[in-house]
């Protein structure tokens, strides 16, 4: 199993982007053959603002990496209005799971 976990800073609107995440990404998402979960995360505080973390879950490499440039098209065209800086990107295998 393979995830890659995107972070992103200064989100305008979680609502706004949770919206269009629904409905228009995670059905091309779901269409990797690698698929198998995806999560949108509120990560806001006081302190640091609005934070989300996407979390999306394949069972290969091939398909992780095909997500994140999906993610960055997605961004790009639909959410550079909702998301003023670049995400934080990591990913790898998962080693341990219980």
């Amino acid at each position: 199993m393979f995830i890659s976990v995107r972070k992103y800073h200064n989100v305008k609107s979680v609502s706004e982007v949770k919206r269009r995440v629904e409905a228009e990404f995670l059905p091309e998402l779901r269409k990797n053959p690698g698929f198998k979960d995806y999560y949108l995360i509120d990560c806001a505080s006081p302190e640091s603002g609005n934070i989300l973390t996407a979390v999306s879950v394949f069972d290969n490499w091939d398909s992780a990496l095909a997500s994140n440039d999906a993610a960055r098209a997605f961004v790009k065209k639909r959410l550079a209005d909702q998301l003023p800086e670049a995400a934080q990107a990591v990913g790898g295998e998962v080693i341990v799971r219980a």
